[in-house]
């Protein structure tokens, strides 16, 4: 029973992903026209995310202040979930012992996010091949991991919509470094 309750678990998630998926191909529910707190939102998610990355002993840094609202035209909602998103695969897909870092930086135009984890490393011929829907570095690790392969791709629609770029390269810290640029204002 227990093993038939794990694969509707994976199942629904999948569901999920997928649905949201669809919906941000078409831009469902995407309104870029209020002014959010980058910040705030970052906060919020990686303070939820705190008691779980310490259980399994990774540690978050914080490289930007925390304190300082960081606004721009978007979408509050489907920047939570790419956030979330991110957050989700550095647990997943960062070994015991780990960090992440997070930076925030505001240019005259633009917010730039990078959010970076220790390893283990994404093989050079995998970077491009992130964003790819159901992509997955290594499908048996990926599946125990409850990962679908959309997460990424469902970031990337949601960047795309709100007119930034997203990319994926390593990390200095031994793992994957995703960056993102956010225009400040509606283009």
């Amino acid at each position: 029973i227990k093993s038939l309750h794990n694969q509707v678990i994976t199942l629904t998630r999948l569901v999920d992903d997928l649905y949201s998926l669809s919906q941000s191909d078409n831009g469902v529910l995407i309104d870029t026209s209020h002014n959010v707190d980058i910040t705030n939102i970052i906060n919020n998610i990686a303070n939820q995310n705190e008691v779980r990355l310490a259980d399994k002993h990774i540690a978050i840094q914080r490289l930007y202040d925390h304190r300082q609202p960081m606004l721009l035209h978007a979408d509050a909602k489907s920047l939570a979930q790419l956030i979330g998103n991110l957050f989700e695969n550095s647990y997943r897909y960062t070994d015991q012992n780990g960090q992440i870092k997070i930076n925030l930086q505001q240019t005259n135009d633009s917010i730039l996010l990078t959010i970076e984890d220790s390893a283990p490393a994404v093989p050079d011929a995998a970077l491009p091949k992130l964003f790819e829907r159901m992509y997955r570095v290594d499908k048996s690790r990926s599946r125990a991991n409850g990962g679908s392969g959309l997460g990424l791709s469902i970031c990337e629609n949601i960047i795309k919509r709100h007119n930034g770029h997203i990319s994926a390269q390593h990390s200095k810290l031994g793992g994957l470094k995703i960056a993102i640029s956010l225009p400040i204002k509606d283009n």
